[in-house]
């Protein structure tokens, strides 16, 4: 199953590769519809 889209933490385009490593995925949605919520975003 694919995602439509994942947002994370940190943006992948921006500082190092490093930091990317360390991001949290925050929310996932496939299908149009929201499959993951972080805690952090409720």
């Amino acid at each position: 199953m694919d995602a439509d889209f994942v947002a994370l933490s940190e943006d992948p385009l921006e500082g190092p590769a490093s930091a990317l490593v360390k991001a949290q995925v925050l929310a996932t949605v496939v299908a149009g519809a929201e499959v993951y919520r972080a805690p952090s975003l409720a």
